[in-house]
């Protein structure tokens, strides 16, 4: 034994924290690289999430992505295209703390995503070899068993028909958190900008029907501010910019300071 906590052991404490509704700070990792992750792993965040949506995470990227994570014991979410069973299991295979399922529009669809994840009354492969089944050191009943209690979804809200379905999702068993996107569904509703009245109200339904199910809402901030204001509303979870957008902000910050005279 090394002393380091498993992927399930990582993964089971995290999904007790979201759970019990802890307020998290997480971020974006949009570049996959393993230094980037074990770095963040140093700052006290609580999670981050890789984009294998809008980022460039191949299967190898996510590997020596999520090994990183798990030399530094940080919970590492894996964002994937929300109904790919053969994806959303190789994430989990490598080590993944929890899946977040982007554009889920109803509780079918959410079901599908928990079934992907899940192997008894689910239809992930089985392989207890990887990385997450300690290289076939837990043996396939124990790592079933662990991996189905350890492992977290989040169901993203970015779309009316999901607005209109909250209370349908949030009541979906396996479901953890529901993750409301709201530039994308800004974009859905026609808004101009994150901030229109019709984004605040969807954002208002989901806090509110998370509640009810007593599942927690994660948002999206920009900014310490925003993330505050989120907090204030309900948002228990709040993934905090991103790793490319903090380096631009720091470095360019940095920069303009000293150029500027005197």
């Amino acid at each position: 034994m090394t002393g380091l906590p498993s992927p399930l052991e990582i993964a089971a404490a995290f999904r007790d924290r979201v759970r019990a509704r802890d307020r998290l700070t997480g971020t974006f990792v949009k570049t996959p690289s393993p230094h980037i992750v074990e770095i963040i792993g140093h700052t006290g965040v609580d999670f981050i999430v890789l984009d294998g949506e809008h980022a460039p995470f191949d299967r190898t990227a996510l590997d020596t992505c999520l090994m990183a994570a798990m030399s530094v014991g940080l919970p590492a979410l894996v964002r994937m295209p929300g109904g790919d069973r053969p994806l959303i299991g190789a994430a989990l295979d490598l080590g993944a703390a929890a899946i977040v399922a982007p554009h889920v529009p109803d509780a079918d669809q959410a079901r599908a995503i928990v079934r992907a994840a899940r192997f008894a009354e689910g239809d992930r492969g089985v392989s207890p070899s990887t990385r997450a089944g300690r290289y076939g050191g837990m043996g396939a009943a124990d790592y079933i068993a662990a991996s189905d209690a350890a492992t977290g979804i989040w169901a993203q809200i970015e779309d009316p028909d999901a607005v209109a379905a909250l209370d349908d999702i949030a009541a979906v068993a396996g479901i953890d958190c529901l993750f409301v996107g709201r530039v994308d569904l800004a974009h859905a509703l026609g808004a101009a900008h994150v901030n229109d009245p019709a984004v605040d109200r969807a954002v208002a339904a989901a806090i509110r029907a998370a509640d009810t199910a007593g599942l927690p809402t994660a948002i999206f901030a920009a900014s310490v501010e925003e993330a505050r204001a989120w907090r204030e509303r309900g948002a228990a979870v709040i993934v905090l910019a991103t790793d490319q957008a903090m380096l631009r902000t720091a470095l360019s910050r940095d920069v303009a300071t000293l150029r500027a005279p005197g």
